[in-house]
């Protein structure tokens, strides 16, 4: 898990996470799911050319929140699956 730049309580911020080191070549993701912890609000999200960009606004200053993005991938059948996530530091400013 990886720590990102922090995101103030009344931002609303996108963050990305880079799958392309795990996909082969001519491999997309097929299916994409993200999910956070209560407190902070997943708005919108997207992937392109294997790097998923996440829209997040809301959260508690001091407090800090996991983003997960769970992917499967269009090799094999079913696909490959990966997960990631990240750590959201929430400051009050």
């Amino acid at each position: 898990m990886e720590y990102v730049i922090e995101k103030g309580v009344d931002e609303q911020k996108d963050y990305s996470i880079d799958f392309t080191p795990e996909l082969e070549t001519d491999e997309t993701i097929a299916v994409l799911e993200v999910t956070a912890t209560s407190g902070i609000t997943v708005d919108t999200y997207s992937e392109s050319a294997g790097i998923v960009t996440i829209w997040l606004s809301g959260g508690t200053g001091g407090e800090e929140y996991i983003i997960t993005c769970t992917v499967e991938t269009s090799e094999g059948s079913p696909g490959r699956d990966y997960t990631k996530s990240i750590k959201v530091p929430v400051v009050t400013r």
